[in-house]
């Protein structure tokens, strides 16, 4: 994921912040989190980064979708197996 500039978690629950912390100190570019253009949300930001809609992620970011295996599956008919998306599954 070096070679792109932004960096972005998709979700914005308890697995999402807890992979954010736990990578912190390896993401260099960090740049926010990524909400479902259709989930309605509240968060504006956690921890001070912003939290944005699917549709407003800068062109060729990196994402880490840090979500259960559930709505991992959804997300990935929305983004697909892009060489920039890692999926990160929360199995519980």
């Amino acid at each position: 994921m070096s070679k792109n500039k932004e960096i972005y978690i998709y979700g914005g629950g308890s697995f999402a912040r807890s992979t954010a912390f736990v990578f912190s100190d390896k993401i260099e570019n960090f740049c926010g989190f990524i909400v479902s253009d259709e989930k309605k949300s509240s968060l504006t930001d956690i921890w001070g980064y912003p939290v944005i809609k699917a549709s407003q992620v800068p062109p060729n970011s990196s994402i880490i979708v840090a979500l259960n295996y559930k709505n991992s599956i959804e997300v990935l008919s929305q983004l697909g197996r892009d060489e920039n998306v890692f999926y990160f599954w929360n199995l519980d």
